[in-house]
């Protein structure tokens, strides 16, 4: 003999896995892809592929001398 509430549990809990399937394919499927990253990010994240891929990498720095008193 089942019992009401055990059944209306299980139904309950089948509903929440089948809405959170869709939530995980509606996010997954309409998710921007395309997201604005800031070019100094960017830069860094090329820095960070390059060196992890073991290549040599070339740098250019400037430096500004400013102080208070100028």
């Amino acid at each position: 003999m089942r019992f009401p509430v055990a059944s209306a549990l299980r139904a309950a809990s089948w509903v929440l896995l089948i809405g959170a399937i869709i939530a995980a394919a509606g996010f997954l499927l309409y998710s921007p892809r395309d997201l604005p990253i800031p070019p100094r990010a960017a830069a860094l994240a090329q820095l960070a592929i390059e060196l992890d891929q073991g290549e040599t990498v070339e740098a250019t720095v400037n430096v500004s001398r400013r102080h208070w008193w100028d």
